[in-house]
């Protein structure tokens, strides 16, 4: 398997930054549906911001059953922020 040595996947967690106002739509799922389906462990942590001040957020992805390690790579990314 093409995939088997990779513990976590570090993915965009939305196409966009923040809007400012507008109502949520089926595009907002686009990068975080995927493991909701398969039911991998995700978090979604900040990853910043963008020129505008808005919040960059991104998604780390694990292995089904390896939650405690999602969740230390998160702490681990928010406290490098």
């Amino acid at each position: 398997m093409a995939a088997e040595h990779i513990e976590l996947l570090l993915t965009p967690a939305t196409r966009d930054t923040a809007p400012l106002h507008r109502p949520v739509t089926g595009d907002d799922f686009v990068f975080t549906l995927p493991a909701s389906l398969t039911g991998s462990p995700a978090v979604t942590v900040p990853a910043g911001r963008d020129c505008s001040g808005l919040p960059i957020g991104v998604q780390l992805v694990g292995r089904p059953w390896e939650d405690h390690r999602v969740l230390a790579a998160a702490r681990l990314l928010e406290a490098a922020l």
